[in-house]
């Protein structure tokens, strides 16, 4: 024989409306979408104020729509009971407040209000959940056989306090436009104006580093100046720009006719002053003069026998050969051919093309307090998506004119980290940072100096 089962007491009865009400709030907040919110809404509802319908609505100006109906995955959109519905509510004079309906809250149509219920003797409890501009999501629910109402002035004002401010946050959740539209009703043109001027002085207020744009190019590190060995022509360049040549490998090679002639004329000019010696020694003998002429002769020989090892080492130095392996680097080979050369000018550059560094010309205008510390930034332009580090080793104190004719101060810095692609003779734009200035300095630097060098102040 059962045991009759205990009634719950009121304590009991509260803590297990609260549990629910927990449970039920955490499940719509996890709800992934607005149509499993809606599921939660129509069907869990029932565990904290009992019903027999539940019908989930969307109220605009446009028109009231249904979002779903407890029970039930397809409905009739054409149907009377829910021509009905849309005609009551369309006439409802608060949607915004929970209340039990009446006739009184349909002032038109009170007539439609009673056949709007699908039971005679059902009360209708009209629940508003989530408002916003001038729609409103509210959740009509039907207790047959309860005309009073009775079944939901038991349990309105907790489920007012505790489980509809939950759906309407869950609700808002999913629906992420709402933060914006909410913002938007207190934007007009007055806070415009009195926001944006103060919204501009904030944004010119704060403080970024002032950089300076510069062109740059990378260059060997440690080079080998090839120079000319002796005044003369260049007959030929034997090597092209970037050309890799080995030690020993000819590099340019010097008109012969001049060398050669000048040595001819050394040769016989020590011929003619061995000669001469010759016979002035055979004479002293018998003359005593002959031997101060004598001393005379043997200078003016050693000079023609020094003029002749010179012409031989310039012979010698007729073809020139590369000191060290490496890259050439020199502009154009063909402006070479037949161009007269001193001696000690450069010809062209022997470099290693592992070892490279970076050289920066700085305007002379924006010769700013640049910091060290900070990395320079590289853009090459065969590759400007990727962008490289330098560490800034020195800046001349003096300016120089640029092949462009700009007056700059150079700059050269070793490379940080990476630098792969970066070959030599490739040119770029280096970005130098200084000090940190507000951004209005920042922006307005070079038109103040432009006005201040055309006014004159």
């Amino acid at each position: 024989m059962s045991t009759p089962q205990q009634p719950m007491s009121p304590f009991q009865a509260l803590v297990n409306q609260l549990t629910n009400l927990q449970q039920i709030t955490l499940k719509a907040f996890k709800a992934k979408n607005t149509q499993n919110l809606a599921f939660i809404i129509l069907n869990d509802t029932y565990h904290v104020i009992p019903y027999d319908l539940a019908v989930l609505w969307k109220i605009s100006p446009n028109g009231n729509r249904i979002v779903g109906i407890s029970g039930q995955t397809t409905y009739a959109t054409q149907s009377d009971v829910i021509h009905r519905w849309k005609d009551a509510l369309a006439d409802l004079k608060d949607s915004s407040a929970s209340k039990i309906l009446s006739e009184n809250d349909f002032p038109h149509i009170k007539e439609k209000w009673i056949q709007s219920k699908t039971q005679e003797n059902s009360s209708v409890l009209w629940m508003p959940i989530s408002k916003r501009d001038k729609e409103t999501i509210g959740l009509w629910l039907e207790k047959w056989d309860d005309p009073q109402g009775i079944n939901f002035q038991h349990n309105l004002k907790m489920v007012e306090a505790h489980l509809v401010p939950g759906y309407a946050l869950a609700w808002e959740k999913l629906n992420p436009s709402v933060w914006y539209k909410r913002i938007w009703e207190y934007v007009n043109w007055r806070t415009i104006s009195y926001a944006l001027p103060l919204l501009l002085l904030f944004t010119l207020l704060i403080r970024v580093p002032l950089r300076v744009v510069a062109p740059c190019e990378v260059v060997p590190k440690d080079s080998y100046i090839v120079t000319a060995p002796l005044n003369g022509i260049i007959s030929r360049i034997n090597v092209k720009p970037g050309q890799h040549v080995n030690h020993g490998d000819l590099l340019y090679e010097y008109d012969p006719r001049v060398p050669i002639q000048e040595l001819k004329v050394a040769e016989k000019q020590v011929l003619m002053t061995k000669a001469e010696v010759n016979r002035v020694t055979a004479s002293s003998l018998e003359e005593h003069q002959q031997l101060a002429d004598l001393a005379t002769l043997n200078i003016k020989l050693q000079k023609a026998q020094l003029d002749l090892a010179f012409a031989q080492n310039n012979f010698k130095e007729l073809t020139g050969k590369a000191p060290i392996s490496g890259v050439a680097l020199i502009d154009n080979p063909d402006e070479w051919q037949g161009k007269p050369v001193k001696l000690g000018e450069k010809i062209m550059l022997i470099a290693d093309p592992n070892q490279t560094k970076v050289r920066m010309w700085i305007p002379e205008n924006d010769n700013i307090q640049i910091d060290k510390s900070i990395p320079v930034r590289v853009y090459l332009n065969p590759n400007p998506e990727t962008n490289y580090y330098v560490k800034l080793n020195f800046i001349s104190h003096e300016a120089n004119l640029t092949e462009k004719h700009v007056s700059s101060f150079e700059a050269e810095g070793d490379w940080v980290g990476n630098h792969e692609g970066a070959r030599l003779g490739v040119k770029g734009s280096a970005v130098l940072y200084g000090e940190k200035v507000s951004l209005f300095y920042y922006l307005f630097r070079k038109p103040l100096v432009t006005l201040r060098d055309f006014f004159g102040i």
